[in-house]
């Protein structure tokens, strides 16, 4: 009974801990997400005011320069690019070429400008944010942050929480181990007196609080 007993505080212990872990990544993954979206719209919004007058005189060096530049300030941001209002790219941080997927999952439907997209990319899930250049009139500045930036984040919250987990854990087994023994300390008096009397022993007093 004792064991069973410590056993079952102890599977109980995991099992709200396991929910609560639970709970507590969706809460910090979310509250990242929006961390992500503030500063990639903030990003967004400082590059498409200054695209502005490089966009007016097509100097395409300068916004090259830009996007590149913001790129190296920023190593959680995945892709920086300057699309015009017929939806082509003017300058980015691709690379040589420019995904197709994700271009072709950024511009599906409408754009909506200044809210977070959840594109699908082959290294994984990519949150999209874009700005308006001049009301759209000049395009739109479009930066990428790959989900995997959130769950390193997570990760390293939940691993620092990880000692006091533990903590609790143990502390609560030693609770279990104390409550245990004061209920079945009482039952094994009992169960001995009664053997005592079996075996004739009449004498003996039972002394149980």
């Amino acid at each position: 009974m004792r064991k069973k007993f410590i056993i079952g505080t102890a599977l109980l212990i995991l099992l709200i801990g396991t929910a609560l872990g639970l709970l507590v990544r969706y809460e910090l993954h979310r509250r990242f997400e929006e961390e992500i979206y503030k500063r990639g719209l903030s990003t967004a919004r400082y590059i498409a005011e200054a695209a502005e007058i490089p966009l007016i005189t097509e100097n395409i060096e300068s916004l090259k320069l830009l996007v590149n530049d913001y790129r190296k300030l920023d190593k959680d941001v995945e892709y920086i690019y300057i699309g015009n209002p017929r939806r082509e790219v003017i300058a980015h941080t691709f690379g040589p070429k420019v995904p197709d997927e994700i271009f072709r999952q950024a511009h599906t439907g409408s754009d909506r400008h200044g809210q977070l997209v959840v594109l699908h990319a082959e290294g994984g899930v990519v949150y999209d944010i874009s700005a308006a250049i001049m009301g759209g009139s000049l395009g739109a500045v479009h930066i990428g942050y790959y989900d995997s930036v959130i769950d390193k984040n997570v990760h390293g919250v939940l691993v620092r929480m990880l000692p006091f987990v533990i903590f609790i854990l143990v502390l609560g087994i030693i609770a279990a181990i104390i409550f245990a023994s004061a209920i079945t300390r009482p039952i094994a008096i009992l169960t001995d007196g009664v053997r005592r009397f079996s075996r004739g022993e009449l004498e003996g007093i039972i002394s149980i609080r």
